[in-house]
């Protein structure tokens, strides 16, 4: 009885464990695509280099000429 009771719990801490990475994932994508905009939207300015860079390094992304690719 008392074991049950201590992996039932063990459960719902895994469950919220997988929600909190599961939420984080989400979070992280929109953030992702909002730096994704900013970033092309900055591409035709004269700063639109730096702002990349920036963006860059802030979201793994790699630009070259414009072109993105996804770190995966």
């Amino acid at each position: 009885m008392v074991y049950a009771i201590y992996n039932t719990s063990n459960i719902s801490k895994n469950i919220k464990k997988n929600l909190i990475v599961t939420i984080g994932v989400f979070l992280a994508n929109i953030i992702l695509a909002i730096g994704e905009i900013i970033a092309v939207n900055y591409m035709l300015n004269p700063v639109g280099p730096f702002v990349l860079l920036i963006v860059n390094f802030l979201f793994g992304y790699q630009s070259v000429l414009g072109v993105e690719f996804e770190n995966s």
